[in-house]
């Protein structure tokens, strides 16, 4: 191989890996049941690039959510490896983990996990408040609230951002969920369900704005799913099967 040859290689080789928001790698999870240890994942492992959509679906208890909470840094895996953002995750401190989630990863829940004594933007604001701490976010607070406003603009709540959750509709809930999702700028969205608690039309407005979400702003996208009509729009689809992924 040529000078020439070998410096194009190595370029695209770092660009390809410069691509990758997430990795993981032959990630093992066991629960211990009574005297019994349940296997749940033995060596799954998957790449993201960014601004791709992947869907994983599965078999109620193949593990899906613990996969999930495992990739968005709320459990530690048993063994293998997790990166995130190009940063390797083990050994990292409970803090340090704290902050490359709460920058890095965004997440969206079948049912919102809002807070209900909040309004919707507060409810957004969420993730900077605790991204900069009192004395930052006294510096920052009026371009961050200037950020969630627009966010819940453009996902059509330009209006209820003085609501609270209990006078939101379940599809208006889910979207307030979305833009509290996006707050951060993260690297990767981890969907759980995110249109399992809705009504069909509801479900259908909710995934078009995910599906256009993602693909206007390159945004890497990970959907938990039971609906082969959603994984089908997907870039990809992957099934978790007896612990280890495969494409679908």
């Amino acid at each position: 191989m040529t000078d020439v040859e070998s410096t194009s290689s190595s370029s695209v080789a770092r660009a390809s890996s410069r691509d990758i928001v997430l990795a993981a790698t032959d990630i093992e999870r066991s629960f211990k049941m009574g005297r019994e240890i349940v296997h749940v994942l033995k060596g799954a492992s998957m790449q993201l690039q960014r601004g791709e959509i992947v869907s994983i679906m599965g078999r109620s208890g193949a593990g899906k959510s613990t996969l999930l909470h495992l990739l968005g840094l709320i459990d530690r895996p048993d063994g293998g490896s997790l990166s995130v953002a190009g940063i390797e995750t083990a050994g990292m401190t409970r803090a340090r983990r704290s902050r490359l989630r709460n920058r890095e990863i965004g997440f969206i829940f079948q049912f919102y996990h809002l807070l209900p004594e909040l309004t919707a933007l507060q409810n957004v604001l969420l993730p900077q408040m605790i991204e900069n701490g009192p004395f930052a976010w006294l510096r920052r607070k009026a371009a961050v609230r200037e950020r969630a406003r627009a966010l819940l603009d453009d996902l059509g709540l330009g209006d209820r951002g003085g609501h609270v959750p209990g006078q939101l509709s379940g599809g208006e809930r889910q979207r307030v969920a979305i833009a509290r999702a996006l707050m951060s700028e993260p690297s990767v969205l981890l969907c759980d369900e995110p249109t399992g608690n809705l009504d069909e039309r509801s479900s259908d407005i909710i995934a078009d704005l995910l599906f256009d979400l993602a693909r206007r702003h390159d945004q890497t996208l990970v959907l938990v799913t039971h609906d082969p009509d959603l994984a089908k729009r997907s870039d990809r689809s992957l099934v978790l099967q007896e612990g280890r992924l495969d494409p679908a």
